[in-house]
C-alpha cells in the first residue's frame, strides 16, 4: 500500500514538474515572440522613416533644381525680351529719323521723281517700292547712312543686302551731279499684258530654265505666252534681264527667244521640264 501511495506521489510529482515547466517553456516563448515581434516592429518603423526622409530628401532636391531651371528660363526671357524691345526702339527710331530725312527731302513744288532704276540693281519692282516710301531722288539715296541702309534692308526682304553689293549710295552720289551711264537699259517690250489672254497663260516652265519662281516673275512682268517671249529683241532682252535681278543672262544663256519660237507653233518638248538647248 505504501508503495502505491509512493509511486501515485511520484507520478503526480511528475506531471505537476511537467505541466510547471510547460508553462514556464509557454511564458517564455509568448515572452521571446513578443520581444521579436516590438524589436520587428520598431526595425519597420526606423527603416519607414528613413525612407520617408530620404524621399523628402529627393523631393526638396528636385524641388530646389526644378525652381533654379525656371528662374534660369525665367531671366534668359526677360533678356531675350529686353534684347527684343531695345532692337525695336532703334528700328523705330531710324524709321523715325527716315520719315524725317523724307519729309525734310520733300520739294515745295511738284518735282518728276528722279529715274530710280538708272541705279544698277535697281528694277521696277524696287523702284516702285522705294518710291511708296518717299524715296524718289536720287540725293535722297546718296545721303544714306548705315542706319538707312539698314532701314531699306527692311523694306526690301527679298533684296536684303543688294542696297552695299551693288553700291547704291556711290552710284547715286554721281546720278545726283548728273552723270548717266553709258550702258543701255533696255527697250521696254511693247507686247506687255495685264492679264493671260483668255484668263490662260501658257506653262513657261516648259521653257529650259524657266521655274516656277522665274515664271511667278515673267508673269509679274506682264508675260504669260510663248509668243510674247518669242519677238524679244536684244534691246528687250536687256530691259527683261533688269526685271530678273539675279537670274539675268538667263534668257540668252538658255536660248529662251529660240525656244519660244518652236513652242508658240504649238510643238512640245518631251520632258515636263523642257529641252535643254544644244
Amino acid at each position: 500500500e505504501w508503495t502505491q501511495k509512493h509511486a501515485a506521489d511520484v507520478k503526480k510529482a511528475r506531471e505537476e514538474a511537467a505541466a510547471e515547466a510547460a508553462r514556464k517553456h509557454t511564458d517564455e516563448l509568448k515572452k521571446a515572440r513578443t520581444e521579436a515581434a516590438s524589436a520587428a516592429s520598431a526595425s519597420h518603423a526606423n527603416a519607414l522613416k528613413a525612407a520617408r526622409d530620404e524621399a523628402a530628401a529627393e523631393a526638396g532636391r528636385r524641388h530646389t533644381e526644378e525652381v533654379a531651371r525656371l528662374k534660369r528660363e525665367h531671366d534668359a526671357a526677360l533678356t531675350r525680351h529686353a534684347d527684343e524691345l531695345e532692337a525695336a526702339k532703334q528700328t523705330a527710331q531710324v524709321a523715325a529719323t527716315m520719315a524725317k530725312a523724307v519729309a525734310a527731302a520733300k520739294p515745295t513744288a511738284p518735282v518728276k521723281p528722279d529715274d530710280l532704276e538708272l541705279i544698277w540693281g535697281v528694277g521696277p519692282e524696287i523702284a516702285k517700292l522705294l518710291y511708296s516710301h518717299g524715296v524718289t531722288r536720287f540725293e535722297q539715296v546718296a545721303a544714306w547712312k548705315d542706319k538707312d541702309v539698314a532701314w531699306v534692308d527692311t523694306l526690301l526682304p527679298n533684296f536684303k543686302g543688294r542696297a552695299v553689293s551693288e553700291k547704291w549710295v556711290e552710284q547715286a552720289q554721281k546720278l545726283a551731279t548728273g552723270w548717266r551711264p553709258e550702258r543701255e537699259i533696255g527697250d521696254k517690250p511693247e507686247d506687255i499684258l495685264k492679264g493671260p489672254r483668255g484668263g490662260k497663260a501658257d506653262d513657261l516652265k516648259l521653257i529650259w530654265g524657266v521655274g516656277p519662281k522665274l515664271e511667278q516673275m515673267l508673269n509679274k512682268a506682264g508675260f504669260y505666252h510663248f509668243d510674247q517671249i518669242a519677238t524679244w529683241t536684244d534691246k528687250e532682252i536687256t530691259w527683261v534681264d533688269m526685271q530678273l535681278g539675279e537670274f539675268a543672262g538667263r534668257v540668252v544663256r538658255d536660248k529662251w527667244v529660240e525656244q519660244c519660237k518652236k513652242l508658240a507653233t504649238g510643238w512640245r518638248p518631251e520632258s515636263d521640264v523642257g529641252d535643254k538647248p544644244d
